[in-house]
């Protein structure tokens, strides 16, 4: 094999066809890897002896089934260990809850499915999901149109390291995935987070969010081709804080070149056109193969995959950038 290379544990047969199946592009690591060596930077940093990752268990699908992902500022890269148990986050989860619980997502809508035989989660296959913001498109292939089967409605709830750019300095920013826009104006009370909800996050509000009158929330489409997200929570597991740094240092170095704890380091992608990309097990020697292959080309690196949104009928020639 290649200098530097890592081999991951490559995905079973019956993944490999349902990638297949289901129109999902991809590229295998290796030769994703050996595409774009020639462009590491010189401070290429390997994790430290002793780092323990998982390599031995299926990571396809340990990601918990979701409908959207908020990010709350907080200019700080690590918090307390559960971030819904105060604040912001826990008044968000609060509202949330209380604003699902009549609905599919409520503990009745979950038992009726339970009672009809439903899939559990929604996946179209083990660890990947409709997405919530994706355009309705049919499928150009044989397979059954993802967007045929609605996305999970659990809302996940992070804190971010990004600062608010919201006039007040005790009010925040909330990003909201893989919707790919961010609120502004967000109070820390009760009655904020509940205007939160309703306008924005609410399972049956769509990508557009809905107006309310007298709302002091404002919201704007992020200016991005893509949102690369890093898990660096130390409070949760260690190696996240350490791995963090050394993914980030390789990210700056590649783009700029361009213009599940246990499988540290942890990577998500979300993408404009509410497809959304959760990788594992990725080292900093792997983050030229994630820039070339996935943000600028489009295709899944099977190794690396833990699920994600929207990575079905992606037949396309942009494959996963397509709309």
């Amino acid at each position: 094999s290649m200098t530097g290379f890592t081999p991951r544990p490559a995905v079973s047969p019956t993944v490999a066809a349902a990638f297949e199946q289901h129109s999902v592009p991809t590229q295998d690591l290796e030769t994703a890897c050996a595409g774009c060596a020639h462009l590491d930077g010189d401070e290429l940093d390997d994790y430290p002896k002793g780092f323990d990752v998982d390599l031995d268990s299926e990571m396809l699908g340990s990601m918990s089934a979701y409908g959207r992902q908020i990010l709350i500022s907080t200019g700080l890269a690590d918090w307390e260990r559960e971030v819904t148990d105060s604040g912001l986050p826990a008044n968000i989860k609060a509202a949330y809850d209380e604003a699902s619980s009549s609905g599919s997502s409520g503990f009745l809508g979950k038992l009726a499915k339970k009672l009809k035989g439903g899939d559990s989660d929604g996946a179209v296959f083990k660890g990947v999901y409709p997405s919530s913001a994706a355009l309705a498109t049919p499928s150009s292939g044989t397979s059954t149109p993802s967007a045929a089967a609605p996305a999970p409605t659990r809302l996940s709830i992070l804190n971010a390291s990004l600062l608010s750019s919201s006039d007040s300095h005790s009010h925040q920013s909330v990003i909201i995935l893989p919707d790919f826009k961010v609120v502004h104006q967000v109070g820390e009370s009760k009655e904020a987070a509940s205007e939160l909800v309703e306008g924005y996050l609410r399972p049956a509000v769509g990508r557009a969010g809905v107006s309310l009158p007298k709302s002091v929330l404002r919201s704007w489409p992020l200016p991005y081709s893509a949102v690369v997200l890093l898990c660096s929570h130390k409070r949760r597991d260690k190696r996240c804080h350490i791995a963090a740094p050394l993914l980030l240092n390789q990210f700056h170095h590649h783009l700029e070149h361009h213009g599940g704890h246990r499988y540290a380091g942890n990577v998500i992608i979300y993408l404009p056109n509410g497809t959304s990309i959760w990788y594992g097990r990725v080292t900093p020697r792997d983050i030229g193969a994630v820039v070339e292959t996935t943000i600028m080309n489009g295709k899944v690196i099977p190794e690396l995959l833990r699920g994600g949104l929207g990575l079905t009928e992606k037949n396309g020639p942009e494959g996963l950038l397509g709309w």
